[in-house]
Order: C-alpha cells, then structure tokens, then sequence
C-alpha cells in the first residue's frame, strides 16, 4: 500500500515524505519503507514528529509493531540518544 504524510497546512499542504508499507498479518508487523522524505537529517525535531505520527497511526490501526526504513541519505545521520 501507498502512504504519504503530508503538512498540516490546511491550504497548499506539501507532501513530507512518501513510499510504501505493507503489514505481515500472522506476526502483526508494518513495515513502511520511504522513498522521499522532505525533511533534513539534521532537524530532529520534525523528524521525531513524523515518526511518531506514523508509528502512532500505523500502530494503532493494525494493533502492531511497526518497523520504519528511511531514504539512504539518513544513514548514520540520526542520532539515536
């Protein structure tokens, strides 16, 4: 399935980041994979907000875990702590 998070501008809103997901129904696993995400690795802030909007929507709508996979240029870029 596709998904795309967009701003929460009401007017004129821009897509931040978009890709796909799939969920393993017997493990009750989602798995999203981005392809683009308009947001700086650097910019922890809005980065945290778009992965807890999503493992917070996801999670409560299959009742799973869910695995999230960033573009390449997020690689080593984020710090965990």
């Amino acid at each position: 399935k596709t998904i795309q998070v967009k701003s929460n501008a009401e007017i004129n809103s821009n897509i931040v980041a978009e890709g796909a997901y799939a969920v393993d129904k017997p493990d009750l696993t989602v798995l999203v994979t981005f392809k683009h995400v308009a947001i700086a690795p650097d910019n922890h802030e809005q980065l945290d907000q778009l992965l807890s909007l999503v493992m917070s929507t996801l999670g409560e709508l299959y009742k799973s875990l869910v695995c999230v996979r960033l573009p390449t240029m997020f690689d080593n870029q984020i710090d965990i702590d």
